[in-house]
């Protein structure tokens, strides 16, 4: 008698102990032929612990933070550790570290190097710019049923996200800039 696809036989079983925390998910359902979802169900509901998801920093990728991040593109450096750009700005600041003073008007010449701007001063914004206009209401616009509608539903998204984070006893901050 041929066994059910959502049977495990006792050598499967055997395997993931010994091989879910070292191998993953992933390589774990290709060895065994099984899909990813089935076989995280069912480590899962055998206790098995799987790979820890992130980054491992170790005390050296620490300390090229620590050294070279105040002065160095965090994409460069990034790049160089091996690390994602989002993760190293995100450990740059659990490690307290921040760029030295004055850093982007120091290397402005490469900023716009990089991003392919035309003149000296392209990156740098000055009161009076006109950066977006073309996106911007005209005077006396009046919203357009469907943009109620979406204005509606992203208010009301809002405030059940905060109501339930407050019931929850977190705190509530909004993004928006107080003046």
């Amino acid at each position: 008698m041929a066994r059910r696809p959502d049977e495990w036989t006792p050598k499967e079983i055997d395997f993931l102990r010994w091989n879910y925390g070292k191998l993953g998910a992933v390589e774990c359902s290709r060895q065994l032929g099984r899909s990813v979802q089935s076989l995280r169900v069912k480590a899962w509901k055998l206790g098995f612990k799987g790979k820890e998801p992130g980054i491992r920093w170790t005390p050296q990728m620490e300390k090229m933070v620590r050294d070279f991040y105040p002065t160095m593109f965090s994409k460069d450096l990034a790049k160089w550790i091996g690390v994602s750009h989002r993760s190293l700005i995100r450990k740059a600041r659990e490690l307290g570290v921040a760029k030295v003073e004055g850093f982007l008007e120091k290397r402005r010449a490469d900023i716009n190097r990089r991003t392919g701007a035309k003149s000296a001063n392209a990156t740098s914004f000055r009161k009076g710019n006109q950066i977006g206009k073309e996106f911007r209401f005209e005077k006396g616009h009046q919203m357009t049923a469907e943009e109620k509608e979406k204005h509606h539903a992203s208010m009301k998204r809002y405030w059940e996200r905060r109501k339930k984070l407050e019931s929850l006893g977190l705190e509530w901050r909004t993004t928006a800039v107080k003046r």
